[in-house]
């Protein structure tokens, strides 16, 4: 991929007066294709007609990738040519495809794929592996409702799709979280008489368990198990999705069961399945038995050096630091196995998961004590436990440290230091770090962007948000759902309704899959303005949409539209539904709504209320408020004979408030009023 070089061994070549070659010629045009070269392509391709020799299909083929992604037409219309004279090779499509991918236009993709097919053309896998994403573009783009629409095109224009794309879409679905899609893409596969691959059973399976859906898990795996083809039967990776459902589900006894049928089966317990077993030992605190397991593990032959991590990454994976400290700094020397920088990276990054910068910086210096010559995946979960400790001036030490190692900072490494300075508020320094990314030769990536914008957001400097935000797009980046949402959020901080609903458009219309952190900033801003029809016709909106709500979106409107007795339907409504969530409510909104029980007169609902009130704990926060608006709400002999202690306690309560309030009035008339009468009081 090194142009420079390259193109100095051709100048070398022709300067010691010797030919090049078509084959050269070739070579020096595909990587200056790889570099994105275009002109440079264009150049030695002429060149190349300048010095008698012929281009071959080869020739045209590194031209069209040079082509393709930046001139598509010009790079089509010499496949175009190619094709008059001779077959084109399934390279020069695959190079389109990929620029038609780059583009987001997976209809080119499949024309191209259906005229390989007319002409004949062998599809490579390369080329199988394009229409799989242009598959995958138009679902997620919604250009295709279901799956099976997308599959029936393909063969409606003569393509059959082989197992290596099924296989594909039902680990893309699974992935998706939708197994039952993929499911679905399986009876296609036996509808179409497509021989089914142990993978296609494995990843179904894994996706079944990793969504709770054990039943559906267990028939595959039995499908599996029945499925005549010498090559499909269940090997440890089959049973490892099972034995790790049961294991976070902490179902020892069918976690026993599934171990002895592995046995019985003859299939070899590997490190993965140790590796989920011993994790749901420590998880239920059995120490001795997870220990025990990695003696066995040991024992069966497997090298000490490789079964140990297993362990580590199981007390890491459940905070349980104190072990993993112990195992790394003491245990394993003692059971002579040398702790490798892998072992002391994992116990760092432990620590620095949970914001521990004191022991993480302990295990780092340990590391020094001993030698031991830390990584870039070392200096990074260094960094991160940094960013999360909100120290700046640290991150800076472990960055010289690195440096100082001969280590190379690399694009995670600056967003790293980038989201660290823009927590602690430091702009200008980010501005900065931005530069100095650009000099070390690292083009920031959208986390990048993404990371600058919630600055930006943050302290309201919406045009520079809006000008980085054109910035990105201009550079080529495709904005992820995170950088519309900052830049969003920066909008609704400054109160800019109108460049925030104009975002939300935006989104609308593109193929992002959006969600609640799109629609509550706006939801905000229009309650903040007073807008309450309007927040609510954006929260209708957002239900039609099938997005789910988070405790925000209703906690953010049912303070506000409480105030309004023409809202208060929709306040019991929205209560009704973030109840049903299960979400957990702020004070806010849990005041909110007993207000609107009492000015309805729904005593009963209101003594409910406020008994779910004093089991969420929140009864620092009900006195005196609450109370008060009880006792001027409430008359006493209906709060006499409430069933609820609090509500008891709140009634005997009253009663002294009430007379309280009546011994205040006594003493303010001072002279006037009768002291045996404020006595009695």
């Amino acid at each position: 991929r090194d142009m420079e070089v390259a193109m100095s061994l051709f100048a070398e070549c022709k300067g010691a007066g010797l030919k090049p070659d078509v084959k050269m010629f070739n070579t020096l045009m595909h990587i200056a294709g790889m570099n994105g070269r275009s002109d440079i392509v264009l150049r030695l391709y002429h060149e190349l007609d300048a010095l008698d020799l012929r281009p071959n299909v080869e020739s045209t083929v590194a031209v069209i990738r040079g082509l393709a992604l930046t001139d598509f037409a010009k790079a089509e219309a010499l496949l175009r040519k190619m094709r008059t004279q001779v077959v084109p090779p399934a390279a020069a499509y695959g190079f389109l495809m990929r620029a038609a991918l780059h583009r987001r236009d997976a209809q080119k993709v499949l024309e191209l794929c259906k005229e390989m097919s007319t002409h004949k053309i062998p599809m490579s896998q390369y080329t199988y592996g394009c229409m799989l994403q242009a598959c995958l573009v138009m679902l997620s783009d919604n250009t295709s409702s279901d799956v099976l629409e997308v599959l029936m095109d393909l063969e409606q224009k003569g393509l059959q799709p082989g197992v290596f794309v099924y296989n594909k879409l039902i680990l893309f679905f699974v992935r998706s979280g939708k197994p039952l899609k993929g499911l679905e893409i399986m009876r296609r596969m036996r509808e179409q008489g497509v021989q089914m691959q142990r993978f296609t059973y494995n990843v179904l399976i894994s996706g079944f368990c990793e969504h709770g859906l054990i039943a559906q898990a267990l028939d595959i795996f039995q499908q599996l198990e029945n499925d005549p083809s010498e090559d499909n039967f269940p090997v440890a990776a089959s049973y490892l999705p099972i034995l790790d459902f049961y294991s976070q589900n902490n179902d020892q006894l069918q976690l026993k069961k599934w171990m002895r049928k592995m046995e019985q089966s003859s299939v070899e317990f590997d490190m993965d399945c140790f590796g989920a077993v011993v994790g749901h030992r420590v998880r239920m605190q059995d120490i001795g038995g997870a220990v025990d397991l990695t003696a066995k593990m040991i024992e069966r032959g497997y090298e000490a050096k490789d079964v140990y991590p297993h362990l580590l990454r199981a007390f890491v994976d459940s905070s349980n630091l104190r072990h993993a400290h112990s195992l790394v700094m003491d245990k394993l020397q003692m059971l002579g196995v040398t702790p490798t920088v892998h072992d002391f990276t994992m116990l760092l990054e432990g620590y620095a998961r949970h914001g521990r910068l004191k022991q993480a910086l302990g295990v780092f210096e340990s590391m020094r004590q001993l030698k031991l010559q830390p990584n870039a995946w070392t200096f990074n979960s260094l960094l991160k436990a940094c960013r999360d400790a909100g120290d700046v001036e640290q991150m800076w030490k472990v960055l010289d440290e690195m440096q100082a190692l001969g280590l190379e900072a690399s694009a995670y490494t600056y967003n790293l230091l980038m989201c660290g300075l823009v927590n602690a508020n430091q702009m200008d320094t980010a501005r900065i770090l931005l530069q100095d990314m650009q000099a070390a030769g690292f083009h920031p990536d959208v986390y990048t962007y993404t990371i600058l914008l919630n600055g930006l957001g943050r302290n309201g400097l919406v045009s520079e948000a809006h000008m980085l935000f054109k910035s990105m797009q201009a550079s080529g980046i495709t904005p992820s759902l995170q950088s519309y949402c900052s830049l969003l959020n920066c909008y609704a901080r400054s109160d800019d309704l109108e460049g925030a609903t104009r975002i939300l458009q935006e989104l609308e219309a593109s193929d992002l899959r959006l969600n609640a952190f799109v629609y509550t900033p706006i939801i905000h801003c229009h309650v903040k303005r007073g807008r309450l029809a309007e927040a609510y016709a954006v929260f209708q909106n957002m239900v039609r949409r099938d997005i789910i709500p988070s405790a925000v979106t209703y906690c953010s409107m049912i303070p506000a539209f409480a105030a309004d007795p023409v809202m208060h339907d929709v306040v019991l409504e929205l209560w009704d539904r973030l109840r049903r969530a299960k979400y957990y409510a702020t004070h806010g909104a849990f005041q909110a709504v007993l207000q609107v029980m009492l000015a309805r007169s729904a005593y009963e609902q209101a003594f409910t209320h406020i008994d779910t009130m004093f089991h969420l704990r929140f009864e620092p926060n009900i006195t005196p408020k609450s109370m008060q608006a009880v006792v001027a709400a409430v008359p006493e002999s209906v709060l006499l004979s409430a069933r609820s202690e609090p509500l008891r306690t709140l009634a005997t309560s009253s009663r002294v408030f009430r007379q309280a309030n009546k011994l205040h009035v006594a003493i303010r008339v001072g002279d006037r009023a009768d002291p045996k009468h404020i006595v009695s009081i």
